[in-house]
């Protein structure tokens, strides 16, 4: 398991010399002074004390200083510095500085005076303190890289990119640090990692590549910093949706704008739900899907035969079935069940989208699968907007469905009091018997209700 933070810092502040435990020097003090800051995340003090105690020889305090140099804690990054420092500490004795040294390019080392214009420059502490490592992870597996590009960070995860840092390392689930900015929706991280060179199309655990992730987030600037980086459009996870599915599908209006500005596919998932069906099924956003359909086949469905048109009648949406007739869409095509927009639209009870696609030319002769007509969906939702502008155009009033019930005999066991009394207006039968020789007044009669019974002749 990787170090702790805290970990790390018990290390740094315990790497003493011990030879002498009863001798308390004022560089012994230094050091204890600087352990105890270092515990506390106080790098500024501490860089401060090492450096006193650095001056007067001690090789551990060499070290640590040519640490924090390295990782700018506490004091300004510089490798060159980091390496003066690391230098002497190695000539001092320190065997774990020559390791830090030789990993460092540093042209120009020259040996750290002991005067103050040698000192190197301090800096105050931030509200938020780089790590010790970029690539250290915490115990969920998260490196402090991902943290700070996650949490939008942008001048703590620069100070992180180092060329030490591994840019594309990847958490659990396979997000690396720029997938955690793009969650985040954090343009200026995402463009600092992009120029670091972090991977543009890596995807993680579930396939998803950065510009999938921005627009998932609804961020503009995030999508557009990805796309201006040639992130690969037509990518798709591991649904087979691609960056505008998911953004249509979540309803994302800003990402769809800034994803359709580039030559992006309209591809369909592996539900054979293009984008346009993808976000009239889950969005009521006339804005959304008028950015969609003039890039859209519009009557393309997916694997149950459902059209965009299909799913905005369920809804009742009756600003995307205007937005989707009047681009052409085929009112009459039914779905796996039969049930054509019309039907859907009747069945859940939406009378203005019914009136809508009646005005346009649908069908009043479709059926589903069980024989039921526009009529008889409506009355289940007691739906008399519905029946007031389908029965002038119902042929046949007292029409039977699959199992010989009538629009009545629905209506009645359904109760749908207004539905009934216009059904009785129009000459309904109450006799009219079904298949298992069941009438609408003997189910009234059965079910006790009155106010029913009160309508029939």
């Amino acid at each position: 398991m990787a170090p702790s933070k805290t970990t790390v810092a018990l290390c740094l502040a315990f790497a003493i010399n011990s030879t002498l435990p009863h001798v308390v020097h004022a560089a012994d003090q230094s050091m204890a002074a600087a352990d105890k800051a270092i515990i506390k995340r106080q790098y500024k003090q501490a860089a401060d004390l090492l450096l006193e105690s650095a001056r007067t020889g001690n090789s551990n305090a060499q070290y640590r200083i040519g640490v924090l140099f390295r990782l700018g804690l506490g004091v300004e990054h510089s490798d060159k510095t980091a390496a003066e420092w690391l230098k002497r500490a190695s000539e001092n004795g320190s065997k774990k500085a020559l390791p830090i040294l030789s990993k460092l390019k540093s042209p120009d080392i020259t040996t750290a005076g002991d005067g103050s214009e040698d000192a190197p420059a301090l800096r105050g502490l931030s509200s938020y303190v780089p790590p010790v490592d970029a690539n250290e992870r915490n115990a969920a597996g998260l490196t402090w890289l991902m943290r700070a590009a996650g949490r939008g960070k942008i001048e703590e995860a620069a100070k992180m990119l180092l060329p030490t840092s591994r840019l594309d390392d990847k958490a659990s689930d396979g997000d690396t640090a720029l997938l955690f900015a793009a969650r985040g929706g954090n343009a200026e991280t995402i463009s600092a990692l992009l120029a670091a060179g972090a991977g543009k199309n890596v995807q993680n655990g579930n396939g998803q590549t950065p510009l999938m992730t921005a627009a998932l987030s609804g961020d503009e600037n995030s999508v557009k910093a990805l796309l201006d980086a040639g992130s690969d459009v037509s990518a798709k996870d591991n649904t087979g949706s691609t960056a505008l599915m998911l953004a249509s599908r979540q309803c994302k209006a800003t990402s769809v704008a800034a994803l359709l500005s580039s030559n992006v596919a309209h591809a369909a998932d592996a539900q054979g739900q293009t984008p346009l069906v993808a976000a009239v099924k889950s969005c009521e956003n006339a804005g959304l899907i008028a950015q969609l359909i003039p890039v859209s086949d519009v009557n393309m469905a997916d694997l149950s035969n459902r059209s965009a048109l299909w799913y905005a009648a369920r809804n009742g949406d009756i600003k995307t079935v205007i937005l989707l007739l009047d681009a052409s869409a085929a009112f009459d095509n039914p779905d796996k069940s039969g049930k054509t927009p019309l039907l859907i639209a009747a069945e859940n009870g939406h009378g203005d989208v019914v009136k809508a696609l009646l005005d346009k030319g649908a069908s009043i002769a479709s059926i589903s699968v069980d024989g039921n007509d526009a009529a008889m969906l409506a009355v289940n939702k007691d739906c008399s907007e519905c029946l007031v502008v389908l029965l002038p155009k119902r042929q046949e009033i007292d029409k039977k469905n699959n199992h010989g019930e009538t629009a009545l005999a629905i209506a009645v066991r359904s109760n749908a009091i207004n539905c009934i009394k216009l059904l009785v207006g129009k000459g309904a039968n109450p006799e009219a018997t079904d298949k298992m020789r069941d009438t609408p007044r003997k189910i009234a009669q059965r079910l006790r209700l009155n106010d029913a019974l009160d309508l029939m002749p």
